[in-house]
């Protein structure tokens, strides 16, 4: 839609102020074990859920960008650019402000919200300054905590979205890191459609079930606003293999979600552990999200240079496509049979082994939360 020749999502974020934020994971769930909960990496309870602006209720919301907040025309950082972390699990105001608190106690007490902006969360985020997340740390204290998530090879994670706003929309995607670390993406082999080259490209698993929202607009969608019970389902990869280890838990692998948000983008790191499928009860992906598409979505997969640049398919859209198969049915009754709910299939090249998993018809992985 335009408006006198202006894309609506442009004059939406135009208008919007740059210091309000966005959307968070508030609970992780793995296919493995439905009664350990996770967190984003970064997540703060005691923040309050029941309103839109910057302070109290964006303090935890997880930016993937340097500074966090665009810069303005006051902020020392003004028309200088940002620069998109690919590694580590970003950053928050809460992270970013720690260092301002000791370092300058009483200036930063003073300081009004917009004084905040110009002066702390519009300027870049140091790490010598521990103002990133503390992901090692945090990691550490839930696998203490038995918080750490479990899912399985060809299994799935599921985020409960909360939008504080209008940018804090879908779609999610996700990558992987093998080592535990937000770093060191896991990648799988990609051809040039144009040239047939062969590369090796960062691993982008895009939801079967997404919160909803598009990337050419930004992930702005209004209506989406405070929303708290969307939902996300992330595919993990067949052949991934985790070698971190916290607290002595060991197979653990590191999970980085993002939207397309051009304030972010929004999303945030969540550790998970690795356990073979034979060891955990695995259910169909079966979640009833809040105004999803009338036509299901397909299951995409998007391969990504090392610099993290998107690789777009032969007709130029925003992911790359993949084939997809019609899942078989097993014979039920006819009462069964207008219950049962097909499900699409993951990524051909991932989940060959995982035809055994097809037509679970006792899926209630809907109410895990």
């Amino acid at each position: 839609m335009l408006i006198q020749g202006i894309p609506v999502a442009t004059l939406i974020l135009a208008l919007a102020p740059a210091v309000t934020a966005h959307g968070i994971g508030t609970k992780v769930v793995g296919n493995c074990d439905p009664k350990i909960f996770g967190v984003t990496l970064g997540y703060d309870a005691g923040v309050p859920r029941n309103g839109k602006g910057q302070q109290p209720f964006s303090r935890d919301i997880v930016v993937l960008k340097n500074p966090i907040v665009p810069p303005t025309k006051q902020s020392k950082w003004w028309k200088k650019p940002r620069t998109y972390w690919h590694n580590d699990c970003g950053a928050n105001l809460i992270t970013v402000e720690s260092y301002y608190r000791k370092s300058e106690p009483q200036k930063f007490a003073k300081a009004n919200n917009n004084q905040k902006n110009w002066w702390y969360y519009q300027m870049p985020a140091k790490p010598q300054w521990g103002q990133l997340i503390d992901w090692r740390k945090i990691t550490t204290h839930q696998a203490k905590q038995n918080k750490i998530v479990k899912a399985s090879p060809g299994g799935w994670i599921k985020v409960e979205m909360h939008q504080v706003n209008a940018d804090g929309a879908g779609p999610y995607k996700a990558k992987f890191s093998e080592n535990g670390e937000p770093n060191n993406w896991y990648k799988v082999k990609w051809t040039d459609p144009k040239t047939k080259k062969v590369s090796w490209k960062v691993f982008w698993s895009q939801p079967k079930q997404n919160v909803p929202g598009e990337a050419k607009k930004f992930s702005v969608r209004p209506v989406g606003a405070l929303q708290k019970n969307l939902h996300v389902i992330f595919p993990i990869p067949a052949g991934l293999k985790c070698t971190g280890e916290y607290a002595g838990k060991k197979n653990i692998c590191m999970l980085r979600y993002e939207n397309f948000a051009k304030n972010g983008q929004f999303g945030g790191c969540i550790p998970f552990q690795l356990i073979k499928a034979s060891s955990c009860g695995r259910e169909e992906v079966v979640v009833k999200v809040e105004e999803a598409p009338k036509k299901p979505q397909k299951m995409i997969v998007v391969a990504e240079e090392d610099d993290d640049d998107e690789v777009p398919n032969a007709k130029g859209n925003d992911y790359g496509k993949k084939k997809t198969k019609k899942t078989k049915k097993t014979k039920t009754t006819k009462k069964e049979d207008e219950n049962d709910t097909d499900d699409e299939d993951d990524d051909d090249d991932e989940d060959e082994d995982d035809d055994d998993d097809e037509d679970d018809d006792n899926d209630d992985s809907g109410n895990y939360f």
